[in-house]
């Protein structure tokens, strides 16, 4: 029931690792009226609080003892709309992929490069979450969100949320205060600006067009269906990331760093095949490739390992705890760290 708090809630089911934990209390609440009634319960008020949405970037090492508060407020309201824009309003419960699919069959432009990825979307501005040459940042205009130490609602710009490479206010001088509750994205419509050139979209769009007996040589880039766009990113994802139901993970596990141009180049002789991106803060390199290089990409280490197709991925091989996967991530950062100079640090939320 919404809003009822039990206790002893086991936490498996609850996320993707499928890390086996309990939550000291637990509630499931559809609305900021419901969750400001728990939090002001005296019960509850001085104790550690956790919301999560699917579960899917957080790694639990131990029970959490305190209150854990799952939101499930989903809805999706259209604020402003005309011919060549829409702004939508989102609950922060709704499955982010949920979105993305809703909007590229409204035809709204703008958030799908980042199909498929897990979690909700009170998750998304946290981590900023990116993919393919695209993230939140771009699309995001205000974040609501409850302040848990004034109980008092606020919203935020985009310029206030300072959005960096999976990184936000939210990550920092907000960590553990804020409970975001809706977000605020300003997409397109009709004429949008698409996105093909990061990894390997294009050349998987390209497969799907010569499947179906035509060239995307024959079609003008800002007229790709965004419909195209989403299954050619869908369907690269998934021939490199493992499904939930089938190995517990949390997705990407770790970050991809950036380097200076300098420190790039004189790894680019050892390493002629290196891939890197430029961003403002200089070249990112894909951490699964670093990874990789240093002979993880597959290995197992206990009840937990490394996944076979994409290096950047752990995976709960069934009967792992969160301190034998935390274990294996910091044994992998420190044989990066030695082999190639190069500190990858987790995007993975560990508790």
């Amino acid at each position: 029931m919404s809003g009822v708090v039990v206790d002893r809630k086991p936490l498996k089911e609850l996320n993707t690792f499928r890390v086996n934990v309990f939550a000291k209390y637990f509630t499931e609440i559809y609305s900021k009226y419901e969750l400001l009634d728990v939090l002001k319960n005296p019960e509850y008020k001085d104790l550690p609080k956790l919301i999560i949405g699917e579960g899917s970037n957080i790694l639990f090492t131990k029970n959490f003892k305190g209150l854990v508060v799952k939101l499930s407020n989903n809805f999706i309201d259209e604020a402003y709309i005309d011919d060549k824009s829409v702004t939508l309003r989102v609950g922060a419960g709704l499955s982010w992929d949920e979105l993305v699919k809703h909007c590229v069959i409204k035809g709204y432009g703008g958030i799908e490069n980042l199909s498929d990825i897990p979690g909700t979307v009170g998750a998304a501005p946290v981590q900023n979450i990116g993919a393919y040459g695209a993230e939140l940042n771009d699309v995001v205009s205000y974040v609501e969100y409850l302040d848990l130490d004034d109980l008092e609602v606020h919203e935020i710009s985009r310029k206030k949320c300072k959005f960096g490479y999976r990184n936000s206010i939210f990550k920092n001088e907000l960590k553990g205060r804020a409970v975001i509750l809706n977000v605020e994205l300003d997409l397109t419509r009709g004429k949008h600006d698409i996105k093909l050139d990061y990894g390997n979209l294009r050349d998987r769009l390209a497969k799907i067009y010569e499947g179906e007996g035509k060239s995307i040589d024959d079609i003008k880039e800002d007229e790709i269906p965004l419909h195209d766009i989403r299954r050619a990113v869908i369907e690269e994802r998934r021939s490199k990331l493992p499904s939930y139901s089938e190995l517990g993970n949390g997705g990407s596990f770790f970050k991809n760093p950036v380097v200076s141009v300098e420190q790039y180049n004189e790894m680019k002789q050892k390493f002629p095949n290196l891939p890197g991106y430029e961003v403002e803060e200089g070249i990112k390199i894909p951490a699964g490739w670093i990874i990789e290089q240093c002979g993880w990409k597959g290995r197992k280490m206990g009840n937990c390992g490394v996944h076979d197709k994409q290096a950047l991925v752990l995976v709960n091989y069934g009967f792992a705890t969160g301190l034998e996967i935390k274990e294996l991530s910091d044994i992998i950062m420190d044989d990066v760290k030695r082999k190639l100079g190069i500190q990858i640090e987790p995007e993975i939320n560990i508790i």
